[in-house]
């Protein structure tokens, strides 16, 4: 079975999983917001690891290393990585999770800025070729303010849970 879903935060993705799983249905892959389930009667526990600063043979190590408290590696996409256990389980302490949140911010701050900057530049061009494209402008700021909002919520959702 496949469902489209979307997510901005990974704690409410793994929410998700877990929901489905509760449901008899078991995590298999995703693609652009497609996951996909298999129907089975088992029950597992489903997390994801932000995997952004490790090469492939530290990965490889992780995985091994979790693979003995008999967690398995389901599928990696991009920064993500997606593991099952029978047994409830945690990858991050308090700290981990806390410098996770704090990178993320810093990502979708960052990201809003350059699309802000970019609506400037794309301004200052329209300018120089004599024309103003409001629309160009308009809507960069407009994605460069969400990607502001949602650092801000995700940051304020770290705070309130604590």
């Amino acid at each position: 079975m496949k469902q489209y879903q979307r997510f901005i935060f990974y704690e409410d993705e793994e929410a998700y999983l877990n929901r489905m799983s509760l449901k008899g249905y078991q995590f298999k892959d995703v693609e652009d917001g497609y996951y996909e389930f298999e129907k089975k009667a088992e029950r597992n526990y489903y997390r994801m690891a932000y995997i952004y600063n490790l090469d492939e043979e530290q990965f490889e190590r992780w995985k091994q290393s979790l693979e003995k408290d008999c967690v398995e590696f389901v599928v990696r996409k991009g920064i993500w990585a997606f593991f099952k256990s029978d047994h409830p389980f945690h990858l991050y302490n308090a700290s981990q999770q806390k410098e996770i949140r704090k990178h993320l911010v810093s990502s979708y701050k960052k990201t809003g800025y350059g699309f802000l900057l970019g609506a400037i530049a794309f301004e200052l061009v329209s300018l120089v070729a004599g024309r103003s494209l409001y629309v160009g402008v308009i809507l960069f700021s407009v994605i460069g303010l969400r990607f502001i909002y949602l650092a801000s919520k995700y940051e304020n959702k770290g705070r309130i849970q604590k």
